[in-house]
């Protein structure tokens, strides 16, 4: 080859480099560098990489969210899916094809696909870098628009954050080659928090595909992850309708979700996470919690409320019947109230009024509806109230119901006289 050739044949190939330099990444014009080799890998791999985590697919979104946001609890290695080649590596919005991806690659895989990762805390890969199946291209994280630590995985048509996306994340497992491990994680995902004084409400969705049937239990940690010292546990059952969990998780049952009230010593800004409890096939724990994050969220919880229960009056005293009240200081609502009664202060009678949250303002009832009371007997009493996660009693009060009036007798007269002597009272009252 003459020299002359070989300056022709380099020449060709900058302006060749220089081409794809400038147009690499505009819409419309795509360079698939995936070898056929790489072409040639059948399956798609699991994308993140851990023992016992990222097998959660969190996401809930209806059913049309293209992809799976899968879930893990640490910044754990995020694997290219397939062989292929990096067409794009995103720190931020890239308008108008890319916007949320945060930090993000896309991979493509010379077979006319193509592999999004988004959110990633960092990447480990750069444009046009050849890439082997499993190998490191960055670490899970919450950048861009995400409301936890998860990978936004896709399978795509094109490179482009817009379109060309597997129709949902059914779709996508069906391209995996290791989505279906022999025993499975549970999956889940805590949707929101919501705080009032003494308590928090947890909303979100948990399953296990080992037995989808199966209603699985919930670990709700408060001030912490599990293990951490101080941290509040409550175990709670996801077992609420959830048709957008049946849709988005290819068929599991619509009856894995949560939505529960939580009553908590802890106070201000504080962490929320939410662990699945592992399950076999046939739906037993057998004695391995195996406990799997599905989210963390904060919230802020308010102080509690201290309150003090006040026994009210007796009012409206009959024979056998008499009006109790009751009230809350200050004034706020009881989960629960009623009244203890009887004839000694040292043995009374718990009464419950109503079992269910009831206003300070409307704390009163019939004594006769709850408890039987006696003719002239005197009887002790005070009102009770279920608050701040405790009962609350008040002060010991008395009162006495009336005494039965005796019948008094009708006096016969005759009616021709307006004077009677005793001699006639006495008879009108023996006839």
């Amino acid at each position: 080859m003459t020299r002359k050739i070989r300056k022709r044949i380099q020449a060709v190939s900058l302006v060749f480099v220089l081409f794809v330099s400038i147009f690499q990444g505009i819409p419309g014009l795509e360079f698939d560098w995936a070898t056929r080799a790489e072409a040639a890998e059948s399956r798609y791999l699991w994308p993140v990489s851990g023992v016992g985590v990222g097998k959660n697919i969190s996401q809930c979104f209806g059913s049309k969210h293209d992809g799976l946001d899968i879930t893990a609890s640490s910044n754990v290695p995020i694997l290219a899916s397939k062989s292929g080649r990096v067409v794009k590596v995103l720190h931020g919005d890239e308008r108008p094809n890319w916007i949320g991806y945060g930090n993000g690659v896309v991979i493509a895989h010379g077979d006319g696909y193509y592999t999004h990762y988004a959110h990633m805390s960092s990447t480990s890969v750069s444009v046009n870098q050849s890439v082997v199946q499993g190998q490191v291209i960055g670490y899970m994280g919450s950048t861009g628009i995400s409301t936890g630590r998860h990978l936004h995985f896709s399978i795509a048509t094109n490179q482009y954050g817009g379109g060309g996306r597997i129709n949902n994340n059914v779709g996508v497992i069906n391209y995996l080659s290791s989505v279906a491990p022999t025993e499975h994680d549970p999956e889940g995902f805590l949707d929101a928090v919501w705080s009032a004084p003494g308590q928090i409400t947890v909303s979100g969705w948990a399953l296990d595909r080992d037995c989808p049937s199966k209603q699985i239990y919930v670990h709700i940690y408060i001030g912490g992850p599990a293990g951490t010292p101080g941290a509040e546990c409550h175990s709670i059952v996801a077992n609420t309708r959830r048709d957008d969990v049946d849709r988005a998780t290819g068929g599991t049952g619509a009856w894995h979700g949560f939505y529960t009230t939580i009553n908590t010593n802890k106070t201000g800004a504080q962490r929320i996470y939410a662990y699945g409890i592992n399950v076999d096939k046939n739906g037993n724990n057998n004695g391995k919690n195996n406990p799997q994050l599905v989210n963390t969220l904060s919230t802020n919880i308010p102080p509690k409320i201290i309150y003090s229960v006040n026994t009210g009056s007796v009012t409206n005293i009959k024979n056998k019947d008499a009006k109790i009240t009751g009230s809350l200081t200050p004034s706020g609502n009881a989960n629960s109230w009623g009244f203890y009664i009887g004839t000694s202060q040292d043995k009374m009678t718990r009464c419950t009024v109503s079992a269910a949250s009831t206003a300070s303002s409307n704390m009163s009832a019939q004594i006769a509806k709850y408890y039987s009371l006696k003719p002239g007997t005197t009887y002790y009493y005070k009102t009770w109230a279920w608050v701040n996660d405790q009962e609350k009693k008040g002060n010991v009060n008395s009162f006495t119901t009336t005494s039965v009036k005796p019948d008094v007798p009708t006096v016969k007269t005759d009616s021709a006289s307006k004077d009677i002597g005793i001699g006639d009272a006495y008879n009108g009252l023996i006839n």
